[in-house]
């Protein structure tokens, strides 16, 4: 049996989703032919880079503009190769000790950082390990994330694409597939209200999803707040599901609220898929792996914020595709969520239609097809 190594940090919730996602698939369809592995590589590395990840969070919430700054200051292709020398020099026996432990045929990364220390590692060792990566970036991907010696690279979009090539990833090699997502999102139920039903909810009343990601990042309690208001002014049925993440603090503060509107409050959920398939509408910032999921459910989308560099070019990607709007102001945000549950449904049932135009559901499943390919399994 081959293995398969796929490593993930966990800054943002959505790199380890794209490797849980790609293990599934591997497990689904190649489960007697490929073992896979998802390790969480900072817990391997020695400081300081073992606790580079915990500042993640805290800058990309409240220090926005010092993430900004770093993203574009590192932004060429020459001054990634430049940092990643040393760093690569000091991980790189770190990182030769966990592939000799897991013994892979093949390492997959799905994140920027970990594409130069890797193959340098990897250029070091007496075996040869194919390396592949999964750009898990929807629109403006980093040039960390590309790098000549990788045998694949697969990306969500034209332009990531693009920039792939222009990293100096061969044209051959790169693959457009989509975003990987949980296999659930290609098996959406026929019926809303018996989902919401099993949930909980009112099964009669329209559903807005408001998210953060995985952090609860954003302005997520004054949405919510501002929509309930607006919703119950105007006598219109609806109810709100606010999954606040890891954010505990949030959570505890949205359920001791009185609403004027059913409103369902969560923390950190496993069961995504459901949530989403279960509303008619979603509020969120602007992640790869939300919109990816959105899409493949059609809903329609309000994004209210961004990480600036690596998620900045998400907005224009849905709004240009007519699949959702760029809306921070919760005021503002929240009377469109109202009108398309109102009187303009016109507008939200084709956005709807775009989203599922946009959307890839079988990512997932084709591009691990394409990388048992490469190893040599066939498809049954």
């Amino acid at each position: 049996m081959l293995r398969v190594l796929i490593l993930m940090s966990s800054t943002g919730d959505g790199h380890r989703a794209s490797a849980e996602a790609l293990q599934a698939g591997f497990q689904r369809w190649f489960p007697d032919q490929i073992h896979v592995d998802v390790i969480d590589i900072a817990e391997y590395l020695p400081w300081p880079f073992s606790s580079i990840p915990n500042s993640y969070a805290p800058m990309t919430n409240h220090a926005a503009y010092l993430y900004r700054w770093l993203w574009h200051a590192t932004a060429s292709r020459l001054l990634v190769e430049t940092l990643a020398k040393p760093g690569a020099w000091a991980v790189r026996h770190a990182l030769i000790r966990t592939f000799n432990a897991f013994a892979p045929d093949c390492v997959i990364s799905v994140h920027p950082m970990l594409q130069h220390v890797t193959i340098d590692a990897l250029a070091h060792m007496d075996r040869r390990i194919r390396f592949v990566t999964v750009v898990t970036d929807l629109v403006t991907a980093h040039p960390a994330w590309f790098h000549p010696a990788a045998a694949l690279c697969f990306v969500a979009s034209e332009e990531t694409e693009r920039r792939a090539c222009k990293g100096g990833v061969p044209t051959e090699r790169v693959r457009r597939h989509g975003l990987p997502i949980g296999l659930e999102y290609a098996e959406i139920p026929h019926c809303r209200a018996d989902v919401r039903r099993a949930l909980g909810l009112c099964p009669e009343r329209p559903a807005v999803l408001i998210t953060g990601g995985g952090e609860g990042f954003g302005r997520i309690d004054e949405m919510a707040d501002r929509l309930a208001h607006d919703l119950a002014v105007a006598g219109q049925q609806g109810q709100l599901i606010v999954i606040c993440g890891r954010n505990q603090g949030l959570a505890e503060r949205l359920r001791t609220r009185h609403w004027p509107i059913p409103v369902t409050v969560c923390g950190y959920v496993q069961n995504m898929p459901l949530w989403m398939f279960a509303s008619d509408c979603l509020v969120t910032k602007a992640g790869p792996g939300a919109i990816a999921e959105a899409l493949a459910c059609g809903l329609p989308m309000v994004l209210s914020g961004f990480i600036p560099g690596q998620e900045a070019g998400n907005i224009d990607y849905v709004v240009s595709n007519g699949a959702g709007v760029y809306e921070p102001d919760p005021e503002r945000a929240a009377s469109i969520v109202q009108r398309w549950l109102g009187d303009d449904c016109a507008e939200r049932d084709r956005l709807s239609v775009n989203a599922r135009r946009l959307a890839q559901p079988d990512a997932t499943r084709r591009i691990v097809e394409a990388i048992a390919a490469h190893l040599g399994v066939a498809t049954s």
